[in-house]
């Protein structure tokens, strides 16, 4: 067992792929833009995760769209997920129930996520979690998305705990790659995303399997 403890105060969570999934709204919502535009879409595994903004703005290059036009057109896109959100995203096995005891326990918790904060706090708020996390960070309120560590080190000052003490749970190799570059120690859920640095703690099939290894969840 490797457990984290008593070293880690603070933990950071991913939200879709470690607390929700909801990439079949995300899909579809990029497909009708796909189609609004009269282009051909990559493949969603390509861009899952990436800010919505830095998607649009790459796919459509050859468009040579305004910037009005991709502000447009990440909005049109946020609205549909948003729509598809509302009846179709999948909670993570356990999540509620981890986060809530998580919560009890006095565990100070944050979401870092790399989508908008309207889709968040609608993914949350459906969760009923809202108010377990000290705050949460969002496309919105960095520049650049993963693997560039700046929405972690967003957390950190907000949090003003140190790296050091602090977990981040991912799911993606970019979010990996951010956390590390963070200087946190992070560990992955559900996808079996590895890493050799020092600073990774372990891929792991669900978030309890996980935060018992770590000695986080008794």
């Amino acid at each position: 067992m490797t457990s984290l403890q008593p070293h880690i105060e603070y933990l950071i969570f991913d939200l879709d792929g470690v607390l929700i999934d909801s990439s079949p709204c995300h899909l579809a919502a990029y497909q009708k833009l796909w189609d609004k535009l009269g282009i051909h879409g990559p493949e969603y595994d390509t861009i899952a995760g990436k800010r919505t903004v830095e998607v649009v703005s790459t796919i459509t290059r050859s468009l040579e769209p305004t910037e009005a036009e991709i502000n447009e057109w990440v909005m049109f896109k946020q609205k549909m997920a948003r729509r598809e959100m509302k009846h179709d995203f999948k909670v993570c096995s356990g999540a509620v129930e981890i986060i809530n005891k998580l919560h009890a326990d006095g565990w100070r918790m944050s979401v870092a996520t790399g989508a908008s904060r309207a889709s968040a706090l609608l993914a949350l708020g459906s969760m009923g979690i809202t108010a377990c996390f000290d705050f949460i960070v969002t496309a919105d309120e960095v520049i650049q998305g993963k693997p560039d560590p700046m929405v972690f080190n967003e957390v950190l000052r907000k949090s003003a705990v140190p790296a050091g003490k602090t977990l981040i749970l991912e799911d993606s190799q970019s979010g990996v790659e951010a956390a590390i570059a963070a200087g946190v120690r992070v560990c992955t859920v559900h996808t079996g995303v590895r890493s050799d640095a020092d600073l990774f703690m372990g891929a792991y099939a669900n978030l309890n399997d996980g935060l018992i290894e770590l000695g986080v969840l008794q």
